[in-house]
């Protein structure tokens, strides 16, 4: 059916007048935030100024407006978490904020329908709180039957900390759920003297939720009456209150703990906690209770690392384990005792000149045959003094005539000037990994679908015109045919652009959603103790040079309470790994670890005692996902942050993404965040100094691409619980439902199989193992967590990286074809991946198909003014409208744009749907050729680098691919 022109006409004027309406909002939105913006800075001032007498009368003029109270009252809550506030200005806003009866207002939110409001109304209470205000809350708390909106109440009666709330917070726990458990259970801690005093009343009642508040009571406090209640548990049939009870007395009665009855407990779990504990005690009788229990297969690692964690806090204690590494006791214990004893080489090649010279050279030959070589070369490389050295030396020659393999490891790290000394030659860095191909039969099917949808058209036509087909000539038959299939595709496009504005107007909802939400999430909750999860960032690299040490400053200095950095060279080709190594002095370790899920082999691995959170891994080449997985088997953080090693976190953006899992119900398994260009930003040591949009048009057309998709998509998607897609450049997981599904997809792994699109895939891959655990999940994403990476700004490297994307849609819905249409899984299987094959992989060959059409028609001179407008709505109108609004939404946390940049950015978002996005579509369709060619890779980008670095140069080192030690 073909609509009339005058409706046509119509709907064209609508969506003319809709980019209007947007453009001028948004340039009125900037304008206003610019003024607004200083308005606030001014009242901010009020504060941060810190007078000795406050102007009383200019406080009391704020508090006669609506606007300026609630811009007053929300920087003064800020303010008070951060900053020491002047006493008397804190009397007067408490004074004005009960004058204009803003608490009588905030006890009517507190009753308010909508979630949030009473969330907001109580938070703003406790910190203004009365005692009218506390027990409203707590009137309101005990009736309030949504357990997200209850957790907010208690955090509000914790701000406020009268002991009369903790009975009421207490009995909360019965029933609750377990997220709900854990995180109120760590509140009640908060009330300090007045919960102690309450564990007297708890002691003796039998609930299970009330026996973990008081293991998280236990973790907080002293208390003979505790340590009594932990004894009790730990013998407990019940499996549950073992493990609560063990881990409690791991964290401050270790004492109980270090005992012969749990380091040999028959539980593992109980004696891995058991020996966990240890490391607080480090007494020569922990030493002798640790050594028995080396042989103990499951806990092997634990033990390993408690008794090196010990010594090398009191190196005193080394001798224990020289005199146990030769007694006939511990014998079956010697390889185990050997690995703890490489870790202090250094100790021991310093004792070479001590009376138990024959003893010390004995192990440090058994040291070297076991290939533990990481300190031995580490201090020849650095040791200035010529005996020790060639006494050293003597003993690795000695050994290599035992042990010829050794000088694999030697001659990939070892200095010039040593290796010379052993007669041996400098070697070259082990080959890339090379890729697996894509499965024959996908190719085949793959093909076929093509195949398929270029007959559609003309089988349907031929199908519906079956008649008319003999009473016709040809060229009219063709002419008909191709005058029809422009209205088919007007109506294709009418229909993905009626769902991408259905994704808007949800991506409008949910992130106005989270920006509320992230409101009341005020400092002092996210930094309360294990509140939120630790987080291990793992960062692959590949030729990274240019950018890395701004990164990893970067990453080093997030806003975060408990995180890790893991970077990861994958075999670079350019000096990626001396960039690091030198500009961290980092040194090779050999890190007792378990290879849970398999990978490309470590070559070394990297630390600095005096940097903790930063590790570094050198391995071979495997690609990203290889990469990604090599970093989860040494990471020991509950979540893993997958970020690329060209990319700079905004400082708290970790802690964004992370806490709006605070907001949900249900497990979050994974977590996303936006993904912004930063060419045009200004860089000084790791840091975004000033934001900018680029320069290069290619570059900007790629900003509004970005703002488009993730905020005018993903968020739509997440929305829907259909989101399939999180950002390898910034996503969170978690690293136990990883663990469980064998990381990465690579053909190392289970499946034997590469992708380059890894970050899609895990999250196809964790949602379908969610599905058949039957366990409820989150796939969440962060509107305002923002990551910034360089984006390509010649057209060669941009289609190279475009390919690549599109090739890892199209394998990942090929590998995982079995949950296509499956209800089993839920949206993503009758949703998500539906939209993928129509719209995403088979969408560019219909725009090609289209514009083969509409040059036919022309060319016939079949295209009139009706369809000409139509394809105009259909494809440019709509398109125009969804970048635009995309802006708005942008624009309610990215606020760095200048008004002439967001401008520019409306400019650009206008013109990507007059060329760029035809030509970003059409290229997609060479990707499904590549792809039908076998062509595979993860593929590199060459990096521009963010603007003139200040560290210091890197000297000319030896490629740095060294064994990372014998890891079981």
């Amino acid at each position: 059916m073909t609509p009339s022109l005058s409706i046509t006409l119509l709907v064209l004027a609508v969506l003319l007048a809709a980019d209007i309406i947007v453009v001028l909002y948004i340039l009125l939105k900037k304008w206003w935030f610019i003024a607004a913006q200083k308005h606030r800075d001014f009242i901010h001032r009020i504060f941060t100024n810190n007078v000795p007498h406050p102007d009383h009368e200019q406080i009391r003029i704020l508090f006669s407006n609506r606007y300026d109270r609630t811009i007053l009252i929300e920087a003064f809550i800020e303010l008070t978490q951060a900053v020491s506030i002047n006493p008397e200005t804190t009397k007067i806003i408490h004074s004005e904020y009960y004058r204009t009866r803003c608490d009588k207002r905030a006890h009517k939110r507190l009753h308010s329908l909508s979630r949030y409001t009473r969330i907001a109304a109580a938070t703003e209470l406790s910190y203004f709180s009365n005692d009218t205000s506390r027990c409203i809350i707590e009137n309101c708390f005990t009736k309030e039957r949504n357990w997200l909106v209850r957790f907010y109440f208690a955090y509000a009666l914790t701000v406020i900390r009268h002991p009369s709330s903790i009975p009421l917070i207490a009995e909360s726990l019965i029933g609750a759920p377990e997220w709900y458990r854990n995180k109120v259970s760590i509140l009640i801690c908060k009330f300090d003297t007045a919960s102690y005093q309450y564990i007297d009343t708890l002691i003796y009642r039998p609930e299970i939720e009330v026996c973990e508040l008081l293991y998280a009571m236990a973790h907080e406090f002293t208390s003979t009456k505790l340590a009594a209640y932990l004894l009790v548990n730990i013998e407990s049939p019940d499996r549950k209150r073992i493990y609560g009870a063990a881990a409690a007395m791991k964290t401050r009665y270790f004492n109980m703990l270090v005992d012969n009855r749990y380091l040999n407990h028959n539980d593992p779990e109980i004696r891995k906690l058991a020996i966990e504990a240890t490391v607080n005690v480090p007494t020569e009788h922990t030493i002798a209770l640790l050594l028995p229990i080396l042989n103990d297969r499951i806990n092997e690692r634990t033990t390993v690392n408690a008794i090196t964690t010990i010594i090398t806090a009191h190196p005193g204690l080394t001798p224990l384990l020289i005199n146990a590494y030769d007694s006939k006791e511990f014998h079956s214990n010697r390889n185990a005792i050997l690995s703890v004893l490489s870790n202090r080489a250094e100790y021991l090649i310093l004792k070479l000149h001590s009376p138990d010279n024959n003893k010390i050279r004995h192990i440090l030959t058994d040291i070297i045959s076991a290939e533990y070589l990481s300190t031995l070369i580490s201090f020849l490389n650095r040791n200035h003094d010529l005996d020790l050295e060639n006494e050293l030396l003597d003993i690795i020659k000695k050994a290599l005539t035992a042990q010829p393999s050794i000088a694999s490891h030697l001659e990939l790290y070892l200095n010039d000037r040593i290796l010379n000394k052993l007669n041996l030659k400098r070697a070259l860095p082990p080959p890339a990994a090379p890729r697996t191909q894509p499965h024959p039969f996908r190719r085949l099917v793959l093909n076929a679908a093509l195949l398929v949808l270029f007959l559609s058209g003309p089988a349907l036509y031929v199908l519906t015109q079956w008649e008319s087909l003999f009473t016709q000539p040809f060229f009219q038959t063709f002419k008909d045919f191709i005058f029809k299939f422009n209205y088919v595709l007007i109506y294709y496009f009418f229909f993905l652009n009626a769902f991408y504005l259905g994704l808007l107007f949800l991506s409008s909802l949910g992130s106005l959603k989270q920006a509320r939400y992230s409101r009341v999430k005020k400092n002092a909750l996210l930094f309360e103790k294990k509140f939120m999860p630790s987080i291990s960032i793992i960062a692959p690299a590949y030729n990274e040079e240019a950018t890395i040490i701004e990164s990893v400053n970067s990453l080093l200095n997030l806003w975060y309470p408990e995180y890790e950095l893991i970077v990861v060279n994958d075999g670079s080709k350019d000096r990626t790994a001396d960039t690091l190594i030198d500009y961290f002095t980092l040194e090779k370790v050999d890190i007792v670890y378990t290879e849970t899920i398999s990978t490309k082999p470590l070559l070394a691995i990297y630390r600095n005692p005096s940097l903790p959170k930063l590790t570094v891994i050198n391995k071979i080449n495997g690609g990203k996902a290889d990469s990604l997985n090599a970093g989860i088997n040494i990471a020991r953080g509950e979540y893993v942050c997958s970020i690329d090693a060209d990319s700079l976190l905004e400082k708290d953006a970790l802690m964004k993404i992370a806490a709006s899992s605070l907001d949900i119900e249900v497990e979050t398994v994974a977590a996303g965040g936006n993904v912004l260009p930063i060419n045009g930003c200004t860089i000084r040591r790791g840091s975004i100094e000033s934001f900018g949009t680029p320069r290069h048009p290619l570059a900007v057309f790629q900003m509004v691409e970005y703002f488009r998709a993730f905020m005018a998509g993903r968020i739509g998607w997440a929305s829907l619980h259909c989101l399939l897609i999180i950002s390898g450049a910034f996503g969170l997981f978690s690293r136990k439902r990883i663990m469980e599904i064998g990381g990465y997809l690579t053909s190392s792994g289970q499946y034997h199989q590469d992708t380059v699109g890894e970050d899609m895939e895990l999250v196809v891959r964790l949602s379908k193992h969610m599905h058949e655990i039957n366990v409820p999940f989150n796939i969440n994403y962060s509107y305002n967590a923002n990551c910034w990476t360089e984006v390509p700004e010649k057209h060669s490297i941009f289609f190279k990286q475009r390919d690549r994307w599109h090739r890892g849609l199209i394998e990942i819905v090929s590998f995982h074809h079995k949950m296509i249409f499956n209800r089993r899984y839920g949206r993503i299987g009758i949703i998500s991946l539906p939209y993928f094959i129509a719209f995403e992989i088979f969408g560019p060959w219909i725009e090609l198909l289209g514009f083969i059409s509409v040059a036919a028609a022309v060319s016939l001179g079949l295209l009139d003014m009706m369809t000409v407008l139509l394809l105009f709505i259909a494809t440019i109108m709509t398109g125009t409208f969804i970048s635009a609004a995309s802006l708005i939404i942008a624009g309610q946390e990215i606020r760095y744009f200048t008004l002439k940049e967001t401008m520019k950015l409306i400019g650009y978002a206008i013109l990507e749907n007059f060329g760029f996005r035809q030509v970003v579509s059409l290229w997609r369709c060479n990707s499904y050729i590549n792809i039908l060619r076998s062509k595979s890779g993860w593929g590199s980008m060459v990096r521009k680098g963010f603007g003139e670095s200040k560290h210091r140069p890197v000297p000319s080192l030896p490629a740095q691919t060294k064994s990372a030690g014998n890891s079981p």
